[in-house]
């Protein structure tokens, strides 16, 4: 009989009779099992005597290595193709080549594209309905009605039906004044008040008013004497220059004295004036106006001798006055003029009435086409102007030629600004000059700022205040209105012609 021990795995000993296997010991960590594979006798005899120790048997072989531990694992991630177009996996794989993937699937209005370990979801929706929902409406119009402040209406939504309910009210509660309450009021816009020369009672007793005007006897006319005083005052205490002034009130006249004015003169005439005098002169003059007939040399009046003897006949040209006179003499080329009508060259040799030009006094009219022409020079406004108002705050110092500025309720000019909505949407105008209320409505102009603009720029109210650009605004609440084009971009002109309409912001 063979009786072989052997280890069969890590924590398992096997004891074999003759080849079979007959007792299994499996150690676990605190208990130890034996398994019997079989039926068997043992015989037990007598206990003999101790043999004696045998030799130590060799080191048996190294058994085999054990499987790996759960906590001995780890993965690697990586992208791989999915299984359809629509479709890419992210793969686990563990150190013994086990797989798993994670599926991603491209939804309604997605595609998905795989590259390297990159994967990219895109939308594919062009279709942007965003129309909302009958109730998503009703919700929104209904929060408009609910909580808000109404005068003599009423108005519940209904989020049940979808429906806003309006009540109004009956207006049966009387807000009629009382004939009292009337008299009331009109009586205290009455009293104490200040009157000149009426005096106004409101009698509350009987609801009346009582005027009292004034007799109006007492004398206020001015006495003789105090139009003396008035007046003597007006001269009493002056400067005078060369002359006294002075009001006697004894007799109620005004004495005035020109200083006496010395002349030396000499046999021949010769002398000095003093300076601080001016003389009275009496000497006999021989051929003064009074008695004088004729010049002492005669003088030419448009070619002819007058020597004060005779009338003198003007003559043009050898016609007279009422001919046709030459444009180099002041003619007109015609012999009627029509009424009203304006005198315009007609490019040759006269000047003729304007049939498409007429003047009444008040009214030009003009019957044919008003051309404006470019300026010659910056700082310069052909056009409609138009001349009323004052500047800022009532300043027209502050008024800068070439700025933009519109008209406010005060008509006042102030300064235009597409920030503001007040500013930008009235009346517009250019300052045509500086520190005056002189403005352009409309017509051609060139300065030096309307600089950065190219030929055919629309132009826009600027959000510098006083400027114009080229540039709509586009922040929320501002006011983008045209007001112009760039006309001549290297000469810095402009047409200016505001636009009526603009477009604000949200």
């Amino acid at each position: 009989m063979s009786v072989s021990v052997s280890t069969t795995a890590a924590n398992q000993v096997s004891v074999s009779v003759d080849g079979t296997t007959q007792l299994s010991f499996t150690t676990q960590e605190s208990s130890v099992s034996v398994t019997e594979a079989a039926a068997i006798s043992v015989t037990v005899s007598e206990k003999g005597p101790k043999g004696d120790t045998g030799a130590t048997g060799a080191q048996g072989p190294t058994g085999a290595t054990g499987p790996a531990g759960a906590d001995g694992k780890s993965y690697t991630i990586s992208c791989v193709d999915g299984d359809n177009s629509d479709e890419e996996k992210i793969r686990l794989t563990d150190n013994d080549g086990t797989t798993d993937d994670v599926v991603l699937e491209a939804g309604t209005g997605l595609s998905i594209a795989r590259s390297g370990d990159k994967i990219t979801f895109t939308n594919t929706v062009t279709d942007t309905d965003t129309v909302l929902t009958s109730e998503q409406v009703q919700d929104i119009v209904g929060a408009m009605f609910t909580g808000n402040t109404e005068t003599r209406i009423s108005a519940t939504y209904e989020d049940s039906d979808g429906t806003i309910d309006l009540v109004v009210d009956d207006m049966t509660a009387d807000t009629q004044l009382t004939t009292e309450q009337v008299q009331d009021i009109v009586g205290a816009m009455l009293t104490g008040n200040t009157e000149t020369r009426i005096s106004v009672t409101y009698e509350d007793s009987d609801g009346t008013i009582d005027f009292v005007v004034d007799d109006m006897t007492a004398n206020t006319q001015l006495s003789t004497e105090e139009v003396q005083d008035i007046v003597g005052a007006m001269f009493t205490g002056n400067t005078e220059t060369r002359i006294s002034a002075t009001y006697e009130d004894s007799d109620g006249t005004i004495d005035l004295v020109v200083d006496a004015i010395p002349v030396d003169l000499t046999s021949d005439g010769a002398g000095t004036i003093h300076a601080n005098n001016v003389p009275t002169l009496n000497q006999s003059t021989t051929g003064n106006a009074a008695t004088a007939t004729a010049l002492a040399t005669a003088r030419a009046i448009n070619g002819v001798d007058f020597d004060g003897t005779a009338a003198i006949t003007v003559t043009a040209a050898g016609s007279t006055l009422s001919d046709t006179v030459p444009v180099s003499k002041g003619g007109t080329g015609a012999t009627t003029l029509t009424g009203n009508a304006l005198l315009t060259g007609n490019g040759t040799a006269a000047i003729t009435a304007e049939s498409n030009l007429a003047f009444d006094g008040n009214t030009l009219t003009i019957t044919g086409q008003r051309r404006i022409v470019s300026p010659t020079g910056s700082g310069q406004f052909y056009g409609d102007t138009v001349v009323f108002g004052s500047g800022p705050s009532g300043v027209d110092g502050s008024i800068e030629q070439g700025k933009l500025y519109y008209l406010d309720s005060s008509q006042q000019w102030e300064e235009a600004d597409a920030d503001a909505a007040a500013s930008a949407t009235g009346m517009l105008a250019l300052a045509i000059v500086d520190d005056s209320a002189r403005f352009m409505v409309k017509g051609l102009a060139r300065h030096s700022s309307f600089a950065g603009f190219t030929t055919g720029d629309v132009l826009y109210v600027s959000t510098t205040a006083g400027g114009i650009t080229k540039t709509a605004p586009t922040g929320s609440a501002d006011i983008v209105r045209i007001v112009g084009y760039c006309t001549d971009g290297g000469n810095r002109e402009i047409y200016f012609d505001p636009s009526k309409d603009w477009v604000e912001l949200s």
